[in-house]
């Protein structure tokens, strides 16, 4: 297995793709939204070529900073570069990190 250490980025510096309302169905039992959905919204972020090369992916990370619950936005952040797709789910409400992607081709 490879491991290396959290993703480490500056948010601020990524342009936001799009924003994200947390959905009543992404609730799990616990208040919080299903660890399923933040893939998707990594997902959901990426441009229509590179879903278009997903088949090509080779590596998918994915890091969890903090819960998005009912009521909340998230901010999409995504940043190309080398091979590599950054994405940040920072939340509207206090503008932290939910999440960060980085998905490697």
């Amino acid at each position: 297995l490879d491991a290396e250490s959290r993703i480490k980025i500056k948010h601020e510096d990524l342009p936001v793709i799009m924003t994200q309302k947390v959905m009543p169905s992404w609730i799990d039992s616990l208040g919080h939204v299903n660890n399923l959905r933040y893939g998707d919204l990594a997902t959901d972020a990426l441009s229509a070529k590179a879903r278009k090369n997903l088949g090509n992916l080779s590596r998918f990370e994915l890091g969890f900073t903090g819960e998005l619950r009912l009521g909340e936005s998230v901010e999409l952040r995504l940043k190309e570069e080398n091979g590599e797709i950054l994405v940040a789910g920072i939340r509207s409400s206090d503008e932290k990190p939910a999440f960060l992607s980085k998905l490697i081709f």
